[in-house]
């Protein structure tokens, strides 16, 4: 299994439980050394997503007021459903773009373990919200949701690998010093 298979491995899990794994494996696979190798597989406009929760149009989410215990829940759900996506957005940069002709072979496995890391901290976000959910009697899932991340990811998508490809050092040392505040 490559890594960028193990990517394409988290786009793939729909239930939410497997898509954390997903990413963990993807993790340890960097740990070790590897040698970058392209995707054999065609990648989906859009991830694999749970049946739950049911995705509606941004404006039909219903305002979460803190003032209340289904408030304060639905806020937690909210934030739940960014860290899924974000774990989405990070294994489609690496699937999608490692191997971009605009990405040098110099910074191909810089770029691949920094998203990994990308990845395994949003898994470690979501799974920490979900079990606060589920301390509250919740879960990921009770409340509609929206799919706007996503659709403004695929909106720069076409413009990505020429802003890394021009910037990749400099973002890296940018991202990595964020990363450690």
């Amino acid at each position: 299994m490559t890594v960028l298979n193990l990517a394409h491995n988290v786009l793939k899990s729909a239930d939410p439980t497997d898509k954390v794994e997903a990413a963990f494996a993807l993790g340890r696979m960097c740990e070790q050394d590897f040698t970058p190798r392209p995707l054999t597989a065609k990648l989906d406009d859009h991830p694999a997503r749970p049946g739950a929760p049911i995705l509606v149009p941004p404006h039909k989410v219903k305002r979460r007021r803190l003032g209340s215990e289904n408030g304060r829940k639905a806020l937690l759900h909210a934030v739940a459903h960014i860290e899924l996506n974000a774990i989405d957005l990070a294994a489609d940069m690496i699937a999608r773009f490692s191997f971009d002709p605009r990405i040098t072979q110099k910074h191909r496995k810089r770029f691949i373990r920094d998203w990994v890391k990308v990845c395994q901290e949003e898994a470690k976000h979501f799974s920490m919200v979900r079990q606060h959910l589920q301390s509250l009697g919740s879960d990921y899932g009770e409340f509609p949701a929206h799919g706007g991340l996503w659709s403004a990811a695929q909106r720069v998508f076409a413009r990505l690998p020429h802003v890394f490809a021009q910037n990749y050092g400099q973002f890296s040392q940018n991202f990595l010093f964020v990363a450690r505040a």
